[in-house]
């Protein structure tokens, strides 16, 4: 793969993962009961309060990926890909382990999925970038 295709496939990767979880960060900030509410969780103010806090974690990993697609630097790239696949992977097992013990409905399976999907194009983009260095 070409240096510019590496490139493409990065910038395609943040600028999707970016909107997604931006919108996700949105609506648990904006209406954390009803959003909630698809996941299994009661209408609970402490509840409400965890969702918004967490959406706007979401929003802000969401931006950093969203400015991280114009960096001209591979090393800062390389250190925001780094960054997402390990909160991905511990978000996905966090999910995960929700939906097993019940704590989630079988609606939590969506955010292991794309946690699980973010952690697999955060680590090709990062082995195809390590690639295109040799």
């Amino acid at each position: 793969m070409t240096t510019e295709k590496c490139a493409s496939t990065t910038k395609i990767f943040l600028t999707i993962a970016a909107i997604i979880v931006v919108l996700y960060g949105v609506a648990f900030l904006l209406i954390p009961h009803e959003f909630m509410a698809t996941y299994g969780g009661p209408p609970d103010r402490s509840l409400a309060f965890m969702g918004r806090f967490f959406g706007a974690a979401l929003i802000g990993l969401g931006l950093v990926w969203w400015f991280a697609k114009d960096f001209a630097s591979w090393e800062a790239t390389r250190g925001v890909l780094i960054a997402g696949a390990v909160a991905t992977a511990i978000m996905g097992v966090v999910g995960c382990l929700g939906v097993l013990r019940g704590v989630t409905n079988a609606a939590g399976w969506t955010t292991v999925f794309f946690n699980a999907l973010f952690f697999v194009f955060a680590v090709y983009c990062l082995w195809r970038g390590e690639a295109k260095k040799a």
